[in-house]
């Protein structure tokens, strides 16, 4: 059987696990099904202690880091879920359209958690990204 690949993004997976976003992206990473090989990647955080089997990058704002590149690039993930910190806001889908740029022929979902609302410049630039 093939295994298939995941790669979960958010910014912050460090202890404590202490809200909405945290607790969802390491209940996403723990509850996938044991024929699929998950790499959670925490891209904006310093802390080095990152559990669940993830890995830490002190990333810029934009992903564009060559560690995360080779990262995504090494492990070949089918998706990559991208969970953002604060919601599905216009650098959020940026960001996604960076993972898409490194993570080539995978899959990008973004989940977002909170409703938000966008004016018609955000809306004409997210349907571009």
């Amino acid at each position: 059987m093939v295994q298939k690949s995941v790669c979960i993004v958010t910014e912050n997976l460090s202890e404590p696990v202490d809200e909405g976003i945290k607790h969802f992206a390491h209940s996403l990473i723990k509850s996938c099904p044991a024929e699929y090989n998950v790499l959670g990647l925490a891209v904006r955080s310093s802390d080095q202690t990152v559990n669940h089997g993830t890995v830490s990058l002190n990333t810029n704002r934009l992903f564009l880091d060559s560690r995360l590149r080779e990262r995504i690039r090494d492990f070949q993930p089918g998706v990559i879920c991208y969970v953002p910190s604060a919601s599905a806001t216009l650098f959020s889908f940026l960001r996604s359209r960076m993972l898409k740029l490194q993570g080539h022929t995978a899959k990008v979902v973004m989940v977002s958690l909170q409703a938000r609302d966008y004016n018609w410049f955000s809306r004409g630039l997210i349907r571009w990204l």
